[in-house]
């Protein structure tokens, strides 16, 4: 395992599911997440939108740290593209019903942008993924909006959850349909010369194989 460099990393995100993912790779970043305006903007397309929101969040808690030199912040947005329509978190419990019933029998695009700020810098990048949905009745969809998990998540639909039963199946990474693709943020962290690896926290690492054996 090759040592943690003195890095302190930021997610600017207060998404479980990215955090957990980080904590997958023994990495556990201090949690400040960005409070910015995440409207679509005119004539925006959905990898355009994400890479954009990714890399303000990125830049906007980077802007606030007082050390710069040793921090690496990350920023990430996920949204769904169903035909064009960018359907982001919903609103209200109504509103996750009627997104859930459109993207039922069809296929829809995960689109995740990623972001890094490292001395000074920002690059970004994104992933998309293919879902396909089987077909669910109202009442179906409705009592699994009652269960609560649609409403943090893009297109309502927790995959890894009880949404994971509607799936049939995808085509690309898994982890951008949880919101934070490893791969794609790997590349970029090596475009810095901080690849995911180095920043791996080797105490952690050790207790979860401990753990696991």
């Amino acid at each position: 395992m090759a040592p943690r460099k003195n890095i302190t990393v930021v997610l600017a995100s207060a998404s479980p599911r990215r955090k957990d993912l980080l904590a997958r790779l023994a990495i556990t970043p201090t949690i400040i997440p960005a409070n910015i305006d995440e409207k679509e903007l005119p004539g925006e397309t959905s990898i355009e939108l994400v890479q954009r929101l990714a890399s303000e969040k990125a830049s906007h808690v980077y802007a606030q740290l007082a050390e710069h030199d040793k921090t690496l912040v990350i920023g990430a947005d996920t949204i769904v593209d169903l035909d064009g329509q960018v359907l982001g978190k919903p609103t209200d419990a109504n509103h996750a019903e009627e997104m859930l019933f459109a993207l039922q029998g069809r296929s829809h695009t995960v689109y995740s942008g990623v972001a890094i700020c490292y001395q000074q810098q920002t690059f970004a990048a994104y992933a998309e993924t293919k879902v396909t949905m089987r077909s669910a009745t109202r009442n179906e969809l409705r009592n699994y909006v009652a269960l609560g998990e649609s409403f943090d998540k893009a297109g309502a639909c927790c995959a890894q959850g009880f949404g994971g039963l509607w799936i049939d199946h995808f085509e690309g990474s898994y982890q951008n349909v949880l919101g934070l693709p490893l791969q794609t943020l790997d590349t970029l962290c090596h475009t810095v010369g901080l690849p995911l690896l180095s920043l791996t926290d080797a105490t952690n690492v050790n207790d979860f194989e401990a753990e696991i054996s």
